[in-house]
């Protein structure tokens, strides 16, 4: 008797059931729903949603991270999140309204006073599922992406997975945080522009777009796009293309992103009083350092450099070791000649976001996570031509990168972890204390019991890909 098989093309099955995956693990886990971060930006939603407005005055006694102008609130972020979870605000705003579960948000927890009611907690797990399946999206797309360089199947959901579960990029793929959500975009902008082999008007002009939304979501993002924009330049040359069809494509690209530029310099204006004003222009009175240098990136610290990378409070070799060994299979990959020009521009990011990060008036392992795409490509490219040793050694490193992934992804980020002295050993207690967040938790269920929920869906979903997709497949 032949055997079911759902979908018979083997790369779509496999995206459809990574993407299930990643969705579930997404949306399961939730955290940080009285978060400063999350609820500036969900503020912003709702005003917009209920007057149009972009002052967030009705909220700002939720949250220390706000900007303050002319005697109104409002977000100091970058605002592309709130715009993306809007119409998730507005159809739980609808759902909710005829209950009456609208009528008092900006009130505090009659329980618990220092958090928000659990009405507007319902608008921030909206929200925040919204930000799940687009980052689960992300996880797919960049499968799709290694088979289409030529790499096999088992490898590229490998290193699909290896990102967004081994990596911090799972921990705020879960939250209303912009940075896995910018990491997406870039994701998705990268596959759409790399490599450029067919000519599409709405190719380019949806690249430039995407890129640029990427920016409005963590303004940081900005240096990745240029660079990314220069990798697809150089794609383009390299393939043989004219200067003139060079120039339509980047024509094409901006045009693309003018619409976010416009959003951009509307929204500035109407919140800031200036389309090249920002919100972290006004957020001094709680962050004094941003103050210094450019809204507080200063000349980087070679000692933040040095304990971005391996330090016990935030190193990201106790976040995430196998990231560790990027810069090399970089190297590796370029002496290779295997897309040299992708492995550099991988190079440029890195480096960019870890100089970022230690000069950083608030260096923290959060603001790299939209470089840990560009971290991951590099060792999924070189896998397949590594020794036995070579493998053993990263696949090592590639386990233990996941059970961390997991124990850091079901732990709140909470203030209290950034500020601990060796962060890894408080995520582990926190992990086994049974201090999770998930939606069964919230239900009731205990944590113990919530967790073996989902460990038993990474059980099943291992076997499902093991049996179906990954044993004895080389191609």
């Amino acid at each position: 008797m032949k055997q079911f098989t759902f979908c018979q093309n083997q790369k779509i099955r496999i995206a459809i059931l990574l993407f299930c995956f990643a969705a579930f693990n997404y949306v399961y886990v939730k955290h940080n729903l009285g978060d400063p971060n999350s609820i500036v930006r969900l503020a912003l939603s709702l005003c917009l949603w209920e007057n149009g407005s972009v002052t967030i005055d009705k909220y700002h006694q939720f949250t220390m991270d706000s900007a303050y102008r002319n005697g109104h609130y409002y977000s100091c972020n970058a605002p592309g999140i709130s715009f993306i979870v809007l119409p998730a605000v507005a159809v739980t705003h609808t759902i909710l309204q005829p209950l009456g579960r609208t009528d008092h948000l900006e009130t505090f927890d009659p329980i618990d006073p220092q958090e928000p009611n659990t009405n507007f907690k319902l608008f921030l797990l909206s929200g925040s599922m919204i930000v799940s399946l687009i980052c689960a999206g992300a996880i797919t797309v960049l499968y799709l992406f290694f088979h289409h360089l030529g790499v096999i199947h088992k490898t590229s959901v490998i290193f699909a997975v290896v990102l967004g579960f081994g990596t911090p990029f799972a921990c705020f793929a879960t939250t209303m945080y912009g940075h896995s959500l910018a990491a997406s975009f870039l994701i998705f902008g990268l596959v759409l522009g790399f490599p450029a082999k067919k000519p599409s008007v709405f190719r380019w002009i949806v690249t430039g777009l995407i890129l640029a939304y990427a920016v409005w979501i963590e303004y940081t993002a900005a240096i990745s796009v240029v660079v990314l924009g220069l990798l697809f330049l150089s794609e383009m040359k390299r393939q043989g293309l004219s200067g003139k069809q060079i120039g339509w494509n980047t024509l094409l690209m901006a045009l693309g992103a003018a619409p976010i530029a416009v959003g951009f310099f509307v929204y500035n204006t109407l919140a800031f009083g200036s389309p090249f004003q920002v919100g972290y222009h006004f957020v001094s009175t709680n962050f004094p350092k941003m103050d210094e240098g450019f809204y507080g990136i200063r000349l980087p610290a070679l000692s933040t450099f040095i304990g971005s990378l391996f330090g016990l409070q935030d190193g990201i070799l106790w976040r995430s070791p196998i990231l560790i060994l990027s810069p090399f299979f970089i190297i590796y990959n370029i002496w290779k000649n295997q897309f040299r020009t992708l492995n550099i521009a991988c190079l440029i990011i890195l480096i960019y976001y870890f100089l970022l990060n230690s000069a950083y008036a608030y260096p923290n392992v959060r603001h790299i996570t939209a470089s840990l795409p560009f971290l991951i490509i590099p060792i999924g490219l070189a896998w397949d031509s590594l020794g036995s040793r070579w493998k053993i050694f990263v696949s090592v490193l590639l386990v233990v990168s996941l059970i961390i992934g997991f124990v850091s992804m079901n732990v709140p980020q909470s203030p209290e972890l950034w500020q601990v002295p060796i962060r890894i050993l408080f995520i582990f207690q926190e992990f086994f204390a049974g201090h999770v967040r998930n939606l069964f938790f919230y239900v009731g269920v205990n944590a113990y019991l919530s967790l073996g929920i989902l460990l038993l869906v990474w059980i099943v979903t291992g076997w499902v890909f093991w049996k179906d997709t990954l044993r004895g497949q080389t191609g």
